[in-house]
């Protein structure tokens, strides 16, 4: 196991290492900066690369040893632009600086522009980012119906906090889908942490953390199945708790 840390000179440090020391000849991997700077490698050496998450539509043309096993950007923001356009005529834009958010935000500019949908406001960040309130405050006053974020998990974190700072409360693609964020205080001293246990996500404070407030997601996703998830504070040990159902 070897950590890149979403860095492009870790990831091909780390499968060099992979490939020289332990002698591995498939590597999954994720990341669109990581499988990007990997790919040449896996070509000249002909070791084969899984590709479980990095969705740069690039990777489409990086050869024979790269196998790609999630949806690439340009696929998922066709699907995106439909439901969009279906609705809507303008959206806004929050990505990381990165291939990931960039060639997202490409696929995603080039998909909503087939579909007439106008982009109002764009916002970016770098990599490890934490703090958003200026970005918040430029998308919220674009008064868009429709925002698209696109970061890493981290970060993400984040996002849906401030958010919920600023105060979002929503009704997207034919009331069928109702995003609620309600204003709070929070007073935190390191990074929120997010994590996935048994399928069920979870946001922990590290350190210090008074959250208060609520996010709730409602997906009315057919005539007879509905998706929720909901976060809500749940006493003074800094855990955000996350439920997902029914369908």
């Amino acid at each position: 196991f070897e950590d890149s840390k979403l860095e492009p000179k870790e990831a091909v440090t780390s499968l060099q290492k992979l490939i020289d020391v332990h002698k591995i000849r498939l590597v999954m991997t994720a990341g669109s900066p990581v499988v990007l700077a990997q790919t040449p490698i896996s070509r000249e050496r002909k070791v084969l690369l899984a590709n479980l998450a990095a969705t740069s539509p690039r990777l489409r043309r990086e050869g024979e040893y790269l196998i790609n096993t999630h949806p690439l950007a340009d696929t998922e923001a066709e699907a995106l632009a439909n439901m969009v356009a279906a609705e809507h005529k303008e959206y806004a834009s929050l990505h990381v600086e990165s291939d990931y958010g960039l060639d997202f935000f490409d696929a995603v500019s080039k998909a909503m522009e087939k579909k007439g949908v106008k982009l109002v406001a764009r916002e970016q960040h770098k990599v490890g980012a934490v703090d958003f309130r200026t970005n918040m405050i430029k998308l919220k006053a674009a008064n868009a119906p429709a925002l698209i974020s696109v970061s890493n998990v981290t970060e993400t974190g984040h996002v849906a906090n401030q958010l919920r700072e600023v105060g979002v409360k929503s009704q997207f693609l034919d009331n069928r889908l109702r995003v609620n964020a309600v204003g709070f205080f929070m007073d935190y001293t390191d990074m929120q942490e997010q994590t996935f246990i048994d399928g069920v996500q979870n946001f922990q404070n590290e350190g210090t953390a008074q959250p208060k407030g609520d996010l709730r997601f409602d997906w009315d996703l057919a005539d007879s199945s509905v998706f929720s998830a909901g976060a809500g504070y749940a006493g003074t040990d800094g855990i955000i708790h996350t439920g997902i159902g029914p369908f």
